[in-house]
């Protein structure tokens, strides 16, 4: 479920095929589906978003549509593990069985029954995928670059949950950050920026821009076209388009959001010898730990942050091979 003021029916369709994709590609039980509030949240008070969010799932138990063995939602662009214990309190005053509340909906609050590891799942699936493409010694000689990721230089548009994680673990590993891009502006330091400095300026400032150790760029946008080994767009979709694919020089492309990059400007990408990781693998990461969760709420089998991470890297892992022998 996301929450946006410019979503229409065509994207939640769109969103909802490539869910169904995305969970077969993984091998996860389940479907696809995908839902909506068309609002912007930053126009409203933390109460009216409650109401919204528990309306919206009355409206769902009423058509049938939630429940651990019918839909389960999980979170997506505009949400957080408080609007998914909205659901699942919601839920959970309206269902006969009231167990069934803890796998009617997954990204809960952990002492909702909810696992730690959700939030920095999508992220950590990120790292995971780009790890194991990075290794492949043929693939990278043919881009140019060596092998593994330390080293490698990259940008990330969008630092929520999917981007901000994703940027932490390639840090870690030896990566270098140069860019950073949100919806106020875009900074950039070829030398390297410090992630936490920077996330704790905008904490403090609410925005990046005029961070002291970065450059303003002219707009979010500019952001693809810096000089650097990866991509990784991670907000909304068709970012990378026919208007601005041919600006790019960054080899690999790593898709944290949906659908960041327009069908067009896909297949100039491959034709112009990019790498490009797709969505339906690359950001898996948050529907196989979803899954993980809706098996903890049905049986009451808690994981533990350990075996979590390690069962995740082994679903990619199988996934990955599985892609690269056909």
């Amino acid at each position: 479920i996301n929450k946006r003021w410019d979503v229409d029916e065509d994207e939640v369709q769109a969103l909802s095929a490539s869910m169904s994709f995305k969970c077969a590609l993984v091998d996860v039980p389940f479907g696809g589906s995908k839902g909506t509030i068309r609002v912007e949240p930053r126009n409203w008070s933390i109460h009216e978003i409650e109401r919204m969010v528990r309306r919206y799932t009355h409206e769902l138990i009423k058509r049938n549509l939630i429940g651990p063995d019918e839909n389960v939602p999980g979170q997506d662009y505009g949400t957080s593990d408080q609007d998914m214990g909205w659901i699942s309190d919601t839920y959970g005053q309206e269902a006969s069985d009231k167990r069934d509340a803890a796998a009617c909906v997954t990204g809960k609050p952990v002492s909702m029954g909810g696992l730690r590891e959700r939030r920095s799942a999508t992220g950590r699936g990120l790292y995971f995928s780009l790890r194991e493409v990075c290794a492949n010694k043929k693939d990278m000689q043919k881009l140019g670059l060596g092998t593994g990721i330390e080293g490698k230089r990259f940008v990330v548009q969008g630092l929520g949950k999917v981007g901000y994680w994703a940027a932490k673990f390639l840090v870690e590993n030896g990566a270098i950050l140069v860019g950073l891009s949100e919806i106020e502006g875009a900074i950039t330091n070829e030398k390297g920026i410090d992630l936490e400095k920077a996330m704790e300026y905008r904490r403090d400032h609410k925005t990046f821009l005029n961070f002291p150790d970065a450059i303003n760029l002219s707009a979010p946008a500019d952001i693809f076209e810096l000089l650097c080994d990866i991509i990784v767009p991670a907000a909304l979709e068709n970012q990378i388009t026919m208007t601005n694919v041919r600006k790019i020089k960054a080899p690999i492309f790593l898709e944290g959001a949906n659908g960041p990059v327009s069908a067009r400007a896909s297949d100039l990408l491959f034709k112009l010898g990019k790498f490009c990781i797709a969505d339906i693998f690359a950001n898996a990461g948050g529907v196989i730990v979803s899954y993980f969760e809706w098996v903890q709420g049905l049986q009451q089998f808690f994981w533990d942050d350990a075996d979590v991470n390690r069962k995740l890297f082994g679903v990619l892992d199988r996934a990955f091979n599985q892609v690269m022998q056909r």
